[in-house]
């Protein structure tokens, strides 16, 4: 298809769906405005209680009434606020002739777009951020979910060459999970973009956040991106660094590995138990049972399979037993020394 035919026909849908997406967005902003209308009906009941306590001398009514609406009232002026900057932020309706320029920028700013599967889509070359590789990706933005007004939702990254974290395949970029990118601070100058109209803007402002790191809110941090997570506190831990269960088969952190007091086997703390007598870690081969009350113990704390307690209470009853059998015979000798 011709290129000038391509461009006249996407700038006509782009349109098309950027005075839907107003047209949302004043519908938002007239619903605001109904809001407001009921509140401030509100608070006008209010004063004319007030004035009646006061006229009639009910101070102690109306000293209640003050204390009852002191949180609304911040309420109200929040909602003011918000209103004043939706109103500041409404536009004139965007020109057919802007979008088509916007997108002629488009073109030259990324090389080429793209109107796709209803998507205005633009590439952007391959992006590395403090030694790690990400991969080149692809900036799409939705007509259909443009022209309902849900700008968060428009908005989608697909990473074209992935070289996603190890923990989570859906984090692609620290801040892009499962294609949704984190805006962060961007987040009003995007929708003011979208707003005027300025579509080029809006996608040069996705690409320097794109290629922006803040360690402070990632998905994924990129000092974690390359190891793996740990099962048990989920910590991603560098590939040199993993542990590895024989009993399990599961990866762990270094703080959540140990080994067996006896055999030194290798196990997290979920698959190994403590003896009944030393708390030493056993894994479940090693554990023993004594035979006489039944705690579980390591070898070098039972004897003859009993531990010292019952080997002590049974060394005991034995000689109990030798006391009893010794006595008798002490007791027949004694009348013939006598004699």
């Amino acid at each position: 298809m011709d290129p000038k035919r391509t461009l006249t026909k996407t700038a006509a849908r782009l349109h098309a769906s950027l005075m839907m997406h107003q047209q949302a967005e004043r519908a938002n902003l007239d619903r605001t405005f109904v809001g407001l209308t009921e509140r401030f009906a509100w608070a006008a009941r209010l004063v004319r209680q007030l004035v009646v306590c006061s006229e009639r001398g009910w101070l102690g009514a109306r000293c209640r009434m003050l204390q009852q609406v002191r949180s609304p009232i911040r309420d109200l002026e929040l909602e003011l606020r918000r209103t004043q900057v939706c109103v500041q932020l409404d536009q004139e309706p965007v020109s057919l002739r802007l979008v088509h320029d916007e997108l002629k920028q488009l073109g030259q700013e990324f090389g080429r777009f793209a109107l796709r599967d209803g998507c205005l889509c633009v590439e952007i070359e391959p992006i590395e951020l403090e030694g790690v590789h990400l991969g080149a990706f692809e900036i799409q933005l939705s007509l259909e979910q443009l022209a309902s007004g849900d700008t968060e939702r428009a908005l989608r990254i697909r990473a074209l060459d992935s070289n996603p974290a190890a923990s989570n395949e859906a984090v692609t970029h620290p801040h892009v999970n499962d294609e949704r990118l984190c805006t962060g601070d961007a987040a009003t100058a995007l929708n003011a973009s979208l707003r005027a109209g300025r579509i080029c803007d809006f996608f040069l402002v996705v690409q320097s956040v794109l290629q922006t790191y803040n360690p402070g809110s990632p998905y994924v941090a990129l000092d974690q991106w390359h190891g793996r997570p740990c099962y048990e506190c989920g910590y991603t831990t560098a590939e040199d660094d993993i542990c590895w269960c024989e009993s399990c088969e599961r990866d762990f952190c270094e703080d959540c590995i140990s080994c067996c007091s006896a055999c030194h086997t290798t196990s997290c703390r979920s698959c190994l138990n403590s003896c009944s007598f030393c708390d030493e870690p056993l894994c479940e081969s090693c554990l023993q049972a004594c035979s006489q009350c039944g705690q579980a113990g390591c070898p070098s704390c039972l004897e003859d399979s009993l531990c010292s307690t019952c080997l002590e209470e049974l060394e005991d009853s034995d000689e109990e037993e030798n006391g009893d059998r010794q006595q008798p015979v002490a007791e027949q000798a004694c009348p013939a020394s006598a004699a």
